[in-house]
């Protein structure tokens, strides 16, 4: 009995709605003071934790205003809301240079904001 005199149970659904995308962290490169010539490789962590909890299942490194290119999950498989993540992004010359990272969460294929860092070659 409830206060208005209802007998029986009320039941609830509640959805949930995951749309937030994952957020790009951690962003640097390796080696961390690379030499001209030297191949270089870029890292990242996509993080959904705080943003719904979804699985990553994707993230892409761009270099300046190049194409989007994938990166690969360090454990080898895109599944979990945390991924650390890497991609070979080629050789520089000296000075300094740019990357962007996003990552897209496997709920509704979300990309979170994109992240960017830059990096010296000397």
């Amino acid at each position: 009995l409830d206060y208005y005199d209802n007998v029986g149970s009320r039941k609830r659904t509640f959805n949930v709605v995951d749309d937030l995308g994952p957020l790009s962290l951690n962003l640097h490169v390796t080696p961390a003071n690379p030499s001209p010539g030297q191949q270089v490789t870029a890292h990242a962590t996509g993080d959904d934790t705080g943003r719904g909890g979804s699985n990553i299942n994707l993230c892409q490194v761009r270099l300046s205003t190049g194409p989007w290119r994938n990166m690969a999950a360090t454990d080898g498989s895109f599944d979990s809301p945390v991924e650390d993540v890497f991609r070979s992004i080629g050789t520089f010359g000296a000075g300094k240079h740019f990357f962007e990272v996003r990552c897209r969460q496997a709920g509704n294929n979300l990309y979170g904001p994109t992240n960017s860092t830059t990096f010296i070659v000397s």
